[in-house]
């Protein structure tokens, strides 16, 4: 029950921990969202204001549209006259103010979609970017109990110890898997004794892979020397028997020696 209590205190601890980075991840975008979200409105104010001159803008040249077909009638029913050529200087200037208006509030209605599409997408890309931070941390955290479950006693007491000495065997592995680990225990205090645990596996997985290799090159070693114990046994054995042929061969018959 106390080692449950201890896991539970540790976990909740921990729990408390990634929930309060995850606050402050989500308050640093909050705050550096802040101006995005202020620009917006302010756009969305600029918008309003651009629809009520548009309007007013319409009206005016609704009213004018008007004028130039009265003008236009009279002018039909009338001679033209030096006011009437005014008339139609005006309307010219007037016509090409109001295209100028026109196309100077498409420009500014396109640009504000276009930075609000982007608004948006980086809008988006942030919450997906935090979705995925909050999934990586809860794999984490499986991983973590995972593991403290599969420990040993020997590791639990082990694991505060910074792992120091390296192999001379597969130097470089070792080194980049310390550096990777040492530059993880920097940049987040929290993974520091799951780093510590990983360098002190890789430790031990090249340990036990030298003394495979010392004793294979020892096998290798009785099985040479075994190899060569049999060849000179096999040797000496057809040696002997070659002797004993020859002593066979030279022995007198009884019947030739009467």
């Amino acid at each position: 029950m106390e080692e449950i209590q201890t896991l539970q205190l540790r976990l909740q601890s921990h729990h408390d921990q990634m929930k309060e980075q995850l606050t402050s991840v989500f308050n640093a975008y909050n705050a550096a969202t802040l101006d995005h979200r202020r620009m917006y409105e302010e756009m969305k104010d600029r918008d309003a204001e651009n629809l009520k001159v548009i309007e007013h803008q319409s009206g005016v040249i609704a009213n004018l549209q008007v004028d130039i077909e009265k003008l236009q009638r009279v002018l039909s029913n009338t001679d033209l006259t030096p006011r009437t050529q005014k008339l139609q200087n005006l309307e010219k200037e007037l016509s090409v103010d109001c295209w100028r208006q026109r196309k100077r509030q498409q420009n500014a209605t396109k640009i504000d979609e276009m930075t609000m599409k982007s608004i948006t997408l980086t809008g988006q890309k942030v919450v997906e970017h935090l979705e995925k931070l909050v999934r990586k941390g809860e794999s984490i955290l499986k991983l973590s109990n995972i593991c403290y479950k599969l420990e040993t006693e020997e590791e639990r007491t082990i694991v505060g110890e910074k792992p120091s000495v390296f192999i001379e065997d597969e130097e470089e592995l070792v080194d980049t898997e310390l550096e990777a680990g040492e530059n993880f225990m920097v940049d987040d205090p929290s993974l520091e004794v799951f780093w510590r645990r990983h360098c002190k596996v890789l430790l031990s997985r090249v340990a036990l892979r030298m003394h495979q290799e010392s004793l294979t090159g020892e096998n290798n070693k009785m099985r040479n020397s075994l190899k060569h114990y049999l060849t000179g046994a096999s040797l000496a054995s057809s040696s002997q028997l070659m002797l004993s042929k020859q002593i066979r061969g030279r022995r007198i018959p009884v019947g030739t020696q009467d």
